[in-house]
């Protein structure tokens, strides 16, 4: 779906009601503003958490627990 905005003299721009709506935004939400060339995406603090989450997820050979990765710390200092 397409909408228009309109940058006003301070620079700032409204999003569309049914855009924020849409995206489950509420006002005092942050955005993350990525700027690619010409074009700019939004995305929510929520969403740039679960990507990294997801980036981090996909680094491990299996899933663990905390006490796990507390035992492997503490191992790896006692070895340093």
């Amino acid at each position: 779906m397409t909408y228009h905005a309109r940058v006003a003299d301070s620079g700032e721009v409204v999003l569309p009601a049914a855009v924020a709506r849409a995206l489950g935004l509420h006002p005092g939400d942050h955005l993350r503003i990525d700027q690619h060339g010409s074009q700019i995406v939004l995305a929510s603090d929520a969403d740039v958490i679960a990507a990294g989450q997801q980036a981090f997820r996909a680094t491990i050979k299996r899933p663990f627990t905390v006490d796990e990765f507390i035992a492997d710390r503490r191992a790896e200092a006692a070895r340093d």
